[in-house]
């Protein structure tokens, strides 16, 4: 385990408001009535909207078909009917499905059936992730298998499991990092495989240490080589390259290396897509805040599980 750098200058230590959620354990969401999923999650053009209203759709159908590079696929997170394609104002206007909940969920609450990947292609774990709609979860919205594409094996390449959350209020990536953290080292696994790299690192920060025991025996039992860097809980130190900072102070001297830096709430995406042939319909989010009555974290259909 490191104690990285901080941030080479400014940065600040606003009141730590994470912890009044952190310590919940992740709860089901209520499931909707009513579902909009717009056709732009992701930071490329719009996907194609490929239904219409009237039609049946089942939990994780493809409803939207990724349009150029930087496009991602966008998938239902509920069984029901489509009563409305409209168009939404945000982003310079996109297509949203309106899909009023009905009929048997294929996936929330029945056993889920986990596939080995050690075997598969390089071709076919990218086509598994990008046919997923995978998405950076850390705010860029980039899809994820862009950023595995690149050459495989460079000479220092670096991958990075980025779990420290970005804003003060947030707690959804520690609560993750707590009870999936066998899944976020199996990603890390599948990552490795697919750009190379000679060093993976865990960066967390201060505030998790206590996460670290459970991530070594899982990087064990997983045999992966993976560093564990404790970086100061300073605003904002879970910025992507602000990490990337922080590391270079716990390498060896020498030219900048390669790397690739995923938000542990992608690589859990990754997981469910490569192991579950799960697409990305849902999410851990943080609710919290004064006004809210019970803070935690959610995410639809999670107990379910």
């Amino acid at each position: 385990m490191t104690h990285a750098n901080s941030l080479p200058r400014g940065g600040v230590n606003p009141p730590d408001s994470s912890l009044i959620s952190r310590e919940a354990a992740i709860a089901n969401a209520v499931v909707p009535s009513v579902a909009v999923i717009p056709m732009l999650q992701h930071s490329g053009r719009a996907a194609i909207c490929v239904v219409k209203p009237g039609d049946l759709v089942r939990e994780g159908m493809l409803i939207g078909r990724a349009d150029g590079v930087r496009s991602a696929n966008v998938h239902s997170s509920i069984p029901g009917r489509v009563v409305e394609v409209r168009r939404l104002p945000s982003q310079g206007g996109c297509d949203a499905v309106v899909i009023e909940l009905g009929g048997e969920f294929d996936r929330s609450g029945k056993p889920r059936t986990l596939h080995g990947w050690e075997k598969l292609s390089r071709i076919d774990l990218l086509g598994k992730i990008q046919s997923a709609g995978v998405v950076g979860l850390g705010g860029e919205l980039v899809p994820t298998h862009l950023k595995l594409a690149m050459t495989p094996g460079k000479t220092g390449s670096l991958l990075v499991a980025n779990g420290i959350d970005c804003e003060p209020s947030l707690s959804a990536d520690f609560a993750l990092m707590r009870e999936k953290p066998g899944e976020i080292v199996e990603a890390l696994r599948i990552c490795q495989a697919l750009v190379g790299a000679a060093r993976v690192v865990l960066a967390l920060g201060e505030d998790a240490e206590g996460l670290v025991p459970e991530f070594e025996r899982a990087f064990k039992r997983a045999s992966l080589q993976c560093e564990i860097a404790l970086m100061p809980s300073r605003y904002p130190q879970g910025n992507e390259q602000l990490v990337l900072s922080s590391l270079d102070g716990a390498r060896p001297s020498g030219p900048r290396p390669s790397s690739v830096v995923l938000n542990v709430a992608t690589l859990f995406a990754v997981y469910e897509a490569v192991v579950m042939d799960k697409p990305l319909i849902e999410r851990v989010l943080t609710v919290t805040g004064m006004p809210v009555a019970a803070p935690g974290t959610s995410r639809p259909g999670w107990a379910r599980r």
